[in-house]
């Protein structure tokens, strides 16, 4: 639930961010919120195949998680908007980036008579939060006057997912088991 802070504050907030901040137009705005996203396809394919190949899931998972929080760190203090561009990118490629590890992770965890509602109940916390995290957010620019606010308690989540993560005690997964596997 932690992560899907970042996850549904930054999708709410990033126009608004883009037009009031870095001043774009709507054209301008459009283009560029598309950016994050384009990179999260790349991190999202790379994050999942790191995983299945070093059997590592966890490490994975943090290092997206803390490369996700550097970069809401480094948009928030970005001094132009070229750089606040370059940033928010970098955030988009490890946004999306803990999918393929995060539910590989969760299949070596639980047991399969469980996954269907195991994924429902892991995905309710993940609604909770994109009911909340908007709001939060709002209250946070509003109360401080600056996006700023936004971004670090975004990245504070990120930080506390990592952490959580890597308190996982994971079960040891063959490296490359999966992709072997899939290839037949």
């Amino acid at each position: 639930m932690a992560w899907d802070v970042t996850w549904w504050g930054f999708q709410a907030w990033l126009p608004s961010y883009l037009l009031k901040v870095r001043g774009f137009t709507l054209v301008r705005t459009g283009a560029v919120a598309g950016l994050p996203f384009a990179a999260g396809f790349i991190g999202l394919l790379i994050a999942s195949y790191v995983s299945d190949w070093t059997g590592k899931r966890r490490a994975v998972l943090v290092s997206v998680l803390l490369g996700n929080a550097f970069f809401m760190l480094l948009t928030a203090t970005a001094s132009s908007a070229t750089m606040a561009i370059i940033f928010l990118a970098a955030t988009g490629f490890f946004l999306p980036a803990i999918q393929g590890p995060f539910w590989s992770l969760a299949m070596d965890l639980l047991p399969s008579r469980v996954m269907g509602y195991s994924s429902g109940f892991i995905n309710t916390g993940g609604q909770i939060a994109g009911v909340g995290a908007p709001i939060i957010i709002g209250a946070l620019i509003e109360w401080t006057g600056h996006y700023d606010a936004g971004f670090l308690f975004m990245a504070l989540s990120a930080g506390l997912s990592a952490l959580l993560v890597a308190t996982i005690r994971a079960p040891k997964v063959q490296a490359g088991a999966r992709a072997a596997a899939i290839r037949g």
